[in-house]
């Protein structure tokens, strides 16, 4: 009898524990896909993951880099997306410019942080920015952050606005995080012929895989099965769930060339994914891995490499 109720109790026990964990997961999910001004989780809070690993040199180029892009003249510019926001993006006008690049930044990111790097150097050697406000970021509406399922199309309204603006210029499309999972997205789609390349810098798979990886990672209570539950409610609530779209979807039909780049170090996005999107690609190809790089910080750790390539990358392409 008293085996009989100590089973009872556990299985009790398990049940609470179940729902616990079912409804953290659901809030820690919920919470993943909604706008950057609701509060993460306490176990997601990007500021856990440093990845400058109290590299002062790193930090203080990332605020010089900031300082420029504020500073420097530029123009704020909106359209309207295919369901209706308005979206903000700041273009810099290179002068005798060779080239535009639109650029898409990361997850609960800014413009401002994720191109202050590399926005200054492309921008002297003739290239004119296009920096991008992701929807649910910033200046930009919406309520819902879909990982590139819907961002998708966002990319292509911003080329199709810099096509439009600058004629045959050559066009790059060039993504950090979740921006370079968008970009590798929207290469499936009809992007204008201007666009002669796509750079992908640490993007993920597929929104499912990455949100499995992080949820996996912080989670205290691991519960099987609440992803896919809580990508049936992003169904309802945001109109897409985890399994809509994937980078991998889109490089069996893209036919642009891609520069795809990872840090080897990087925790957040594991390298493996850039990995098989790479294999995955079709298009012709150039794969850059940053040795020692955490995420999103390839451009730093091997500044002169990473560079170097990307200006060969632009030349072949250009004039394709």
């Amino acid at each position: 009898m008293k085996q009989k109720k100590s089973l009872k109790y556990i299985a009790a026990a398990g049940t609470l524990l179940t729902a616990a964990g079912a409804a953290l997961g659901i809030d820690f999910l919920h919470k993943m896909a909604a706008a950057r001004k609701d509060p993460l989780p306490h176990f997601i809070k990007l500021s856990e993951y440093d990845f400058f690993n109290g590299n002062e040199d790193y930090m203080k180029a990332v605020d010089d880099g900031m300082q420029w892009l504020r500073e420097t003249n530029h123009e704020d510019v909106n359209i309207t997306s295919f369901d209706g926001l308005q979206l903000t993006g700041h273009l810099y006008l290179a002068e005798n410019a060779k080239r535009t690049i639109v650029m898409m930044h990361g997850f609960r990111s800014s413009w401002l942080r994720d191109f202050s790097l590399a926005g200054k150097e492309f921008f002297e050697v003739g290239c004119n920015l296009l920096i991008a406000e992701q929807r649910a970021h910033g200046n930009s509406e919406g309520k819902y952050i879909t990982y590139g399922v819907f961002e998708r199309y966002d990319c292509l309204e911003w080329a199709k606005y810099a096509a439009e603006r600058f004629g045959n210029l050559p066009l790059y499309l060039d993504g950090i995080s979740m921006g370079a999972s968008t970009v590798l997205m929207a290469s499936a789609l009809p992007l204008p012929k201007a666009v002669k390349g796509i750079i992908a810098d640490c993007g993920y798979t597929s929104p499912k895989a990455i949100i499995s990886k992080v949820f996996n990672d912080k989670s205290p209570v691991p519960i099987k099965g609440i992803v896919s539950a809580v990508s049936a409610y992003s169904k309802f609530a945001a109109g897409y769930d985890f399994d809509d779209y994937s980078t991998i979807d889109a490089m069996r039909e893209n036919t642009i060339p891609i520069f795809f780049a990872h840090g080897d170090a990087d925790t957040f996005v594991p390298m493996e994914m850039t990995l098989q999107n790479y294999e995955a690609c079709t298009a012709p190809k150039t794969l850059f891995i940053a040795h020692g790089a955490t995420h999103g910080l390839s451009y730093l750790a091997q500044h002169d490499a990473y560079y170097n390539e990307l200006m060969e990358f632009f030349e072949k392409y250009d004039n394709t």
